[in-house]
């Protein structure tokens, strides 16, 4: 998100990651080089896929992450990639749905997402009125929240 703003892209990534066909464009491949930077990706052993799992959790980004960003830097072809893929989508559609007792509140994920700081800036601007309530759900929230739940959002930053 945070590379889309600065190119002045106001609108979420909707790029599926969980795809080798598809073609990200240069906010995909500038988010990665931040996150994952390629001399760092290109030391990694990524055989198997535990292997992915302890680079996804090193990097904090998503399992799926690291074969698409892996396949972009040519350390590994599309159809491996493809494969690791395939295996994540059935490892977790195996995984028992929960329900009730473990829903994630809306705060808490737009303040996972966004991360911290940049949740913090976007209160400030909406504070000193530069943007409306209404614009602060939609750009920052993606109306997850609405206007009754930014208190709650606040609280989730302290």
């Amino acid at each position: 998100m945070a590379v889309l703003v600065a190119r002045r892209i106001f609108a979420p990534m909707t790029w599926d990651g969980g795809s080798t066909e598809t073609d990200p464009g240069r906010e995909y491949d500038i988010a990665g080089s931040m996150l994952m930077p390629a001399d760092r990706v290109r030391t990694l052993k990524l055989a198997t896929l535990d292997d992915l799992k302890a680079a996804s959790n090193e990097f904090k980004v998503t399992a799926s992450a690291v074969p698409v960003r892996a396949m972009r830097l040519g350390i590994m072809n599309s159809e491996v990639a493809s494969e690791y893929l395939a295996q994540l989508r059935d490892e977790f559609r195996s995984h028992p749905k929960t329900t009730g007792g473990n829903r994630i509140l809306p705060e808490n994920a737009v303040r996972k997402y966004n991360g911290r700081e940049l949740t913090v800036r976007m209160l400030r601007v909406l504070d000193s009125g530069t943007i409306s309530t209404g614009e602060f759900c939609r750009s920052v929230c993606l109306n997850h929240i609405d206007h009754s739940g930014i208190d709650d959002l606040r609280r989730a930053l302290q």
